[in-house]
């Protein structure tokens, strides 16, 4: 359970750090060149809102804390410091506080994507 909640259709999302997009191929990347301001454009959700608006209609939130999201790296609300004192640690996870408009998507489960295409399989009768 995060210990903070947003607002309305915000979310807080846990950034997956850039060294761990990395490390999943054989080739290897060095990321601690000061030529390379690559930034994650994806994390964990740890907290949602209530519910989007939009115009005259209330809907349910389209994400979920523990769904993996990818977003915008520039569009963010803020960063979230879950203590003051965060801010001068660079061992922290970084949190951010990202408007649901802003996601790009969601990384679908595995379990997800093979019950998706059971039902797909069944409705065009395969």
């Amino acid at each position: 359970m995060f210990s903070r909640k947003p607002f309305l259709d915000r979310v807080i999302v846990e950034v997956t750090p850039i060294e761990q997009l990395f490390q999943q191929g054989a080739v290897s990347i060095p990321l601690d060149n000061a030529h390379i301001r690559v930034r994650s454009d994806r994390g964990i959700v740890k907290a949602v809102g209530d519910c989007v608006v939009m115009g005259q209609q209330v809907l349910e939130m389209p994400v979920q804390p523990g769904d993996e999201v990818f977003f915008d790296e520039m569009a963010y609300a803020g960063r979230i410091y879950l203590d003051p004192h965060d801010q001068y640690r660079n061992d922290m996870p970084v949190y951010l506080e990202i408007r649901v408009g802003d996601l790009l998507g969601v990384i679908l489960k595995p379990e997800v994507y093979e019950n998706a295409a059971k039902r797909l399989a069944e409705a065009i009768g395969a």
